[in-house]
């Protein structure tokens, strides 16, 4: 039986969702073969009225083990002090920060073959790292767009005139996005849907910069049709991968080692899994 565990902040109602998809997932036997251990949430009770109300839900509709701890609350001193020295340039202050928040609670996480991060809003130290099997999802494929928030992602693929785009989930090292590729999938970014709104951005260079230099102001609040188009694709896919990955976990198919990711027959898979079939299929 292949243990899932869940890192999270139930900050909205998307990760909200794929807590549950997930949970209910290995409950009812959608996935044979796993089981969820824990759910932990990096906020304590009384911390956020939205994360509570999830949490509670989550505990009474599946009987999960939901543990609570609280970043804001560890050591609130040293952390303002180290984020501003990192703001300075100094990183020091602040990985030894998330070392000191990492080894409070660590010994109270099971072990586990897979440990999402599902809308996890803190950055793992590397301890953390390197003792859990970590994976998180970006919204681009191998070789696409990293180190950006997902509207970003989404602003680079049309400054850079893509045909296609995908997600993926990667282990969770200390450098934002940056880890191996566990599993992705790929779509089409044309097609007769989305053709005509890219036909309809300015074909001057200078106007089409302007455009997007000014929708990314917009953050995730941006209403542009392309923009929304391209993030429905990519938020169609995000629930079936992650539940694909945790099948491929749970039959063997995919393993988590430390350092990187190996296929069924030990194999070291470089570019991760790809479960694009999978994912279509499912959708």
């Amino acid at each position: 039986m292949a243990q899932i565990g869940i890192f999270t902040t139930l900050n909205g109602p998307g990760s909200r969702a794929l807590v549950t998809r997930v949970l209910a997932a290995c409950r009812d036997g959608v996935i044979p073969g796993a089981r969820v251990a824990f759910v932990l949430v990096n906020r304590a009770l009384g911390e956020s009225e939205v994360t509570d109300e999830a949490a509670d839900d989550i505990a009474r509709e599946f009987g999960a083990d939901v543990a609570r701890v609280s970043a804001v609350g560890f050591q609130p001193a040293a952390r303002k002090a180290a984020r501003a020295a990192a703001h300075s340039g100094d990183p020091a202050p602040l990985e030894k920060w998330r070392e000191a928040w990492w080894a409070s609670f660590r010994d109270r996480v099971p072990a586990a073959d897979l440990d999402l991060c599902l809308g996890d809003l803190w950055i793992w130290s590397e301890t953390q790292c390197a003792e859990r099997r970590g994976v998180n999802l970006h919204p681009a494929m191998p070789g696409g767009p990293v180190g950006s928030l997902w509207y970003d992602v989404i602003w680079d693929l049309v400054e850079a005139q893509d045909h296609a785009s995908g997600i993926m989930l990667h282990r969770v090292i200390p450098e934002v996005d940056r880890g191996p590729v566990v599993a992705w999938c790929q779509y089409g970014l044309r097609g007769e849907a989305l053709q005509p709104m890219w036909d309809d951005l300015p074909q001057n260079p200078d106007e089409l910069a302007a455009l997007i230099a000014r929708e990314r102001d917009e953050r995730g609040a941006c209403r542009h049709p392309l923009f929304t188009a391209i993030r429905a694709l990519g938020l169609a896919r995000e629930r079936p991968l992650t539940l694909e990955t945790v099948r491929a976990v749970a039959t063997g198919r995919l393993k988590l080692v430390r350092g990187g990711v190996l296929d069924a027959d030990d194999r070291p898979l470089p570019r991760g899994l790809d479960l694009t079939v999978e994912v279509e299929r499912a959708l």
